[in-house]
């Protein structure tokens, strides 16, 4: 240990070496900085309306990076009254590590609410000139896509058919962009994921087409629902009673049952493009096919590789309907992972845990690594953004 004499002696030298110390570690910094290969500053890209080659418009939400190899294609499906650019913590956490990440808006959801579609129709018939597609600039806040109408291309039935919450046909558009994924991406595993209503769409298309899914991750599977006898509901029944056809407001509900965490219940309502409301006929749907949701489990072969992921405290559905959903799906490789005093939003939420994200990120590599097809990755994406 050095005396203060010693300090006095050392303390010209030291000086003077810090001083060529610093001078050398800037040149070697800026020599990084100015010579380092571009692809190493890449960002993660968002394509807020992109197209996939061979299906029709569907407001699709892609995330990749170009700079890093990809080794999987996911198919993210949202859950009720939500869009495809819920995912957008998650997709982006995943599109880092080698993942492009795929979400669409369902039928009458995000950007085919209908009075936002409504919109684009009223823009068209204000509008003499040519029609075009209104391509969003890249990295544009999702929230700022309802400040002006998107102008489309499609006919106006395309458009009102896809402003209708219709489950099935929604269905139908998830297994051909499935498809296609797979299509476009032999060489690259493909795995669903869902949460909620989401969740029983991935088991569905799991089903009907299970040699393009080389996995399934599952959060608060919509299997069982739960009965809360709030005051609110009751007051909405008689509501009901006296003007069947007006839409149920259910703003009070998502602050109150999507999640334990006020910061992401609030942050669920304040998205503008989730949905704040469905008619009972829209509920009444919405109530059917969760009920269907379970036979849907008996289609998927046990080649196809399952993760759950749960939270104690859900109050939109029951928790154990997980344990059902186990008992019927006959895969042979079943992982399941309980979140104490977690609730309903556990993927579609700003707020995602690093605990969420390390069991999603570390069932993906492995199975990653258990792939069997042709080895190698594509290089370039097949989406391109709409004309």
């Amino acid at each position: 240990m050095a005396t203060k004499s010693n300090l006095k002696t050392l303390a010209p030298f030291s000086i003077k070496s810090l001083k060529a110390f610093d001078f050398s570690v800037f040149i070697a910094v800026f020599s990084l900085l100015l010579f380092a290969p571009q692809s190493g500053w890449a960002e993660v890209e968002r394509q807020t309306d992109a197209q996939l080659d061979g299906l029709p418009h569907s407001h699709l939400n892609v995330w990749l990076d170009r700079s890093v190899e990809h080794k999987g294609v996911i198919v993210a499906m949202h859950g009720l009254i939500m869009h495809g650019g819920v995912f957008d913590t998650v997709a982006s956490s995943l599109a880092e590590k080698g993942f492009i990440v795929m979400a669409a808006d369902m039928r009458g959801y995000g950007r085919w609410k209908p009075e936002l579609v409504e919109r684009v129709l009223a823009a068209r018939d204000n509008s003499s000139s040519d029609l075009s597609v209104k391509v969003t600039e890249e990295g544009e806040d999702i929230k700022d896509l309802t400040e002006e109408p998107l102008v489309l291309e499609e006919s106006d039935s395309f458009l009102k058919s896809r402003s209708r919450v219709r489950y099935q046909e929604s269905f139908k558009d998830l297994l051909a962009l499935t498809r296609a994924v797979d299509q476009n991406y032999p060489q690259l595993p493909v795995f669903l994921m869902g949460e909620s209503m989401g969740a029983g769409m991935a088991i569905h298309v799991a089903g009907e087409a299970p040699e393009c899914v080389d996995g399934m991750i599952l959060s608060s599977p919509a299997i069982k629902k739960k009965i809360n006898l709030a005051p609110r509901i009751l007051l909405d029944a008689a509501r009901f009673c006296r003007h069947p056809h007006k839409p149920v407001d259910l703003k009070p509900y998502i602050l109150k049952f999507s999640s334990e965490d006020p910061l992401i219940a609030r942050s669920c309502a304040g998205d503008p493009l989730v949905r704040k409301s469905l008619r009972p006929g829209d509920l009444l749907r919405t109530s059917q096919e969760i009920g269907r949701n379970i036979t849907y489990a008996d289609l998927v072969p046990p080649e196809v590789p399952v993760l759950i992921i749960q939270g104690d405290r859900d109050r939109m559905v029951k928790s154990n309907g997980v344990v059902t959903l186990l008992q019927r799906l006959k895969s042979k490789d079943q992982t399941v992972k309980w979140f104490p005093n977690k609730g309903h939003l556990l993927l579609e939420t700003p707020y995602v845990t690093d605990e969420t994200m390390d069991v999603v990120t570390g069932w993906l590599n492995q199975h990653v690594q258990e792939f069997e097809k042709a080895p190698g990755s594509l290089s370039s994406l097949a989406v391109q953004n709409p004309r």
